[in-house]
């Protein structure tokens, strides 16, 4: 399989490994919604902690890198050439000779983040545009597997513009899928039974009239080609050289004898057949790989009619992510936007749930300051519920923990490290514990573990986890009161 190399790909292919946890810190809300306002590689490495393997859908908008966008990087890579571009403006294709790999560098540690969180069953849906598309599909070929590639796709975003170039004008964009393995599937569309019904009173059920022939000549498929005769009338047909019957001699009789054949009452026009509804193999068709929906001009009046003014540029259709949710969720999923721009994912879905009453939830994460002020009042707005969040501060810096961390923020991290749970209520008579979880106590002493600090742990467990930055306590003795030693900061663990 060929591998796309940029610069400054060997210092980020491995580099969402290196970005530290923090705690996401929620400002309110009670839902399970969550609307996330801070840089999305620290709030994606933040939710590996509790969703890993758990979205069912994951949409992102990202730069599509056009020159236009005013787009920084500022991903902290321990490396002088990266480093020499945060804080600056990515340019053109005339001004920045490395904006190809700028991009690239921006997208390969956040779509590493992103195929851990997507579940076995699940899939990643990118829109983007012609400026990224080959390079895009390329990564994602190396991150989520070559054979997990699912479809490119194409949808009309505009109906025609004065832009056009070399008489060209570009009405489409691109939304590349990939699944996280060969568990997944799209939903597919629901065929409309509308037109079926049952004039006749048809013991076989609702009908629909059907073309008996088909696109096929008689020198392609002599076999269909026959003379058939109407039992009431004894009126014969003749069969088109250019359109064939649709079934085989001995197929098309027993449809005549049951009476499934409509014939022209007066002998004028064509034999059509009975399509009944109880034959229809399922109930739905593919998904189709040209999505029909409504164009980005709809997306701007969709906002207008929320905020009661232009308040986003290029905003996505609700309706064409609404599909895309629709096709990739169960009703009880997950869903996952990491650049979640005007919010527009956040409301797709909660049409569908009103729609389909489900009870899907979605993450939303957004950098700019606009989170609050448009992405989160957009779902206020539409009377949808979620719990804002900011990021915390980082548990640790480059390979040491923190020195500015409050030991409040440091229990709350050791307890989580161990039990992926939130740290209950500190106990004044105790403050030694941390917290009690499947019959084990978790315990943060100061200075030593020795008998003198041993005896302040008042709560009996079946088993001790104690944090401390030595012990003086022999391991013969440990084992016989089931006690395991965590040197800090030696075994503090990094989610």
């Amino acid at each position: 399989m060929p591998n796309l190399n940029f610069v400054g790909k060997s210092k980020v292919v491995n580099h969402h490994r290196d970005v530290s946890f923090r705690f996401l810190e929620r400002q309110y809300g009670l839902s399970e919604n969550m609307i996330i306002h801070g840089d999305n590689l620290l709030a994606l490495r933040s939710l590996l902690a509790t969703h890993r393997g758990k979205i069912k859908c994951i949409y992102i908008d990202p730069p599509y890198n056009t020159g236009n966008e005013n787009w920084i990087y500022n991903d902290n890579v321990n490396d002088p050439e990266i480093r020499s571009w945060i804080g600056k403006v990515v340019g053109d294709e005339e001004t920045d000779l490395n904006r190809h790999d700028k991009w690239l560098c921006m997208m390969y540690p956040r779509l590493r983040l992103l195929h851990e969180l997507l579940s076995d069953d699940g899939a990643i849906f990118i829109s983007i545009d012609d400026n990224e598309v080959a390079n895009l599909k390329l990564i994602c070929n190396e991150i989520f597997g070559i054979n997990n590639f699912i479809v490119m796709f194409t949808w009309r975003r505009r109906s025609g513009a004065n832009d056009a170039l070399n008489n060209v004008s570009l009405d489409h964009e691109y939304v590349v899928c990939y699944s996280k393995s060969k568990k997944f599937s799209m939903n597919g569309v629901t065929k409309n039974f509308e037109k079926y019904s049952n004039p006749d009173n048809d013991p076989r059920g609702a009908w629909v009239r059907g073309d008996l022939t088909c696109g096929k000549t008689a020198d392609q498929r002599p076999n269909l080609f026959y003379p058939i005769t109407d039992p009431k009338t004894g009126i014969t047909y003749q069969c088109n050289p250019d359109h064939v019957w649709r079934f085989e001699r001995n197929r098309m009789q027993q449809l005549i004898e049951t009476g499934k054949v409509l014939f022209p009452a007066d002998g004028n026009g064509r034999p059509a057949y009975k399509r009944h509804q109880a034959e229809v193999r399922s109930e739905t068709k593919p998904f189709s790989s040209i999505i029909e929906t409504k164009l980005n001009s709809a997306a701007t009046r969709e906002l207008r009619d929320i905020f009661g003014k232009q308040v986003f540029d290029y905003p996505k259709t609700v309706d064409l992510i609404r599909q895309i949710v629709y096709q990739s969720t169960d009703p009880d999923s997950i869903v996952l936007d990491a650049f979640a721009g005007s919010g527009t994912t956040a409301q797709s879905v909660i049409e569908l749930n009103r729609e389909d009453h489900g009870n899907r939830k979605f993450i939303l994460i957004e950098l700019m300051d606009y989170c609050e002020s448009i992405t989160a009042e957009r779902v206020r707005r539409i009377n949808g519920d979620f719990s804002f969040y900011e990021l915390g501060d980082p548990i640790f810096i480059e390979d040491e923990i923190n020195p500015d961390l409050s030991r409040d923020l440091f229990r709350r991290y050791l307890y989580f490290s161990e039990t992926k749970k939130e740290i209950p209520p500190m106990n004044p008579d105790e403050p030694t514990l941390l917290g009690i979880n499947d019959g084990i106590g978790y315990h943060l002493i100061d200075g030593d573990l020795n008998f003198n600090s041993l005896a302040q742990i008042k709560t009996r467990s079946n088993s001790y986890v104690i944090y401390a930055e030595s012990c003086t306590i022999s391991q013969e003795t440990r084992d016989q009161f089931k006690i395991i030693f965590r040197k800090i900061p030696r075994d503090v663990r990094r989610i």
